[in-house]
């Protein structure tokens, strides 16, 4: 019995040894963030901290570790990237990135003329768009095609803001930033996670003795289900508070509070308004384009409002008349840039 033992232990190791679970030959290094809790351990510790600038790039760690059931793969998510461990790759490559970007890809609407002789635009060998303005100082600064890959899209004005894709990533123009932080890195872990993980658990703070059980701070995000919605219909509001911690909380009274736009008066507005490209056919838009008009004419005196119709029909609708019409023709929509002037 006693050899018996010995010699299925003896090809446990040998099993095990050239296996691929076995092949996590991980440093003991161990990072926990207790603003988020959750830990980042081994080789995906050395990698992260290996970048600088690895809280801007990656973000925090929003999971532990674990085996992703469809590849079998160490995989961990971060706030805005996803670590994977192949234990094949030789030393030092093993951690690679999910191609984030390739998978959460959408398409807005593209700022054409852009091409490699525009000034300010640069595209190397190998790819299929360019890279412009802060977008390309931005990519540069930060790690360039080994952190975010090559370009994927071209600049795109996509849900209120001009954006590009990547292999690895999605970066955002916010235009209300300081200067110095106009382009930001989108989401993407967290969008991905929520797109395709069903154990939401996974989320859940780890909490030990580090862990300060107490609650010193309640941090509260509202969003509104629908962008823009007709009148008379109906509108859900989404509360999520969490602790210092990100640990949810409950049996919480929550208060909203809606604010009204002040007047505009004296300035230049430019305006691109939903379509039913955009909306879907179950919104009478004729309605919305009306309170524009009314908006408009009410509360912005004195201005001048450019205004882009991806649907001509509904130019009747806003209730003004034009200073000019010009047409203007975005991702095939023959649409109509309007001028008006505000009295």
């Amino acid at each position: 019995m006693v050899r018996k033992i010995r010699f299925t232990l003896f090809w446990l190791v040998i099993f095990l040894a050239f296996s691929g679970q076995m092949i996590f030959a991980q440093s003991d290094s161990t990072e926990f963030f207790p603003e988020i809790g959750h830990y980042v351990v081994g080789d995906f510790h050395d990698f992260y901290f290996s970048n600088p600038d690895a809280r801007l790039v990656y973000g925090l760690p929003i999971t532990d570790e674990y085996i992703d059931p469809q590849s079998g793969l160490l995989i961990q998510y971060f706030e805005k990237v996803r670590f994977e461990y192949h234990p094949e790759s030789p030393p030092g490559e093993r951690i690679k990135l999910t191609p984030l970007g390739v998978k959460t890809l959408e398409h807005g609407d593209t700022i054409q003329g852009l091409t490699a002789s525009t000034p300010n635009c640069h595209q190397q060998n190998g790819w299929e768009y360019p890279v412009c303005f802060s977008f390309f100082n931005f990519y540069q600064r930060y790690g360039g095609e080994r952190q975010f890959g090559k370009p994927i899209a071209g600049l795109e004005y996509l849900d209120g803001h001009l954006v590009q894709f990547f292999e690895y990533a999605q970066l955002i123009w916010m235009p209300e930033n300081p200067d110095q932080a106009r382009i930001t890195i989108a989401a993407l872990g967290y969008k991905y996670f929520y797109a395709f993980e069903t154990d939401l658990r996974k989320l859940e703070p780890y909490r030990n003795y580090e862990y300060n059980l107490s609650i010193s701070e309640i941090n509260v995000r509202a969003f509104a289900k629908q962008a823009v919605i007709s009148n008379g219909s109906t509108q859900d509001i989404y509360i999520i508070a969490v602790d210092q911690n990100n640990a949810p909380l409950s049996n919480g009274i929550v208060q909203v509070s809606f604010r009204y736009p002040d007047k505009i008066e004296g300035r230049t507005i430019i305006c691109n308004p939903p379509y039913g490209i955009r909306m879907g056919k179950t919104m009478d838009l004729s309605i919305f384009y009306k309170k524009l008009g009314d908006f408009l004419k009410q509360r912005c005196s004195g201005s001048t409002a450019y205004i882009y119709f991806g649907e001509r029909k509904y130019i009747k609708n806003i209730g003004l008349k034009p200073s000019w019409k010009k047409p203007l023709s975005n991702s095939g929509l023959d649409g109509r840039l309007t001028k008006y002037e505000l009295y």
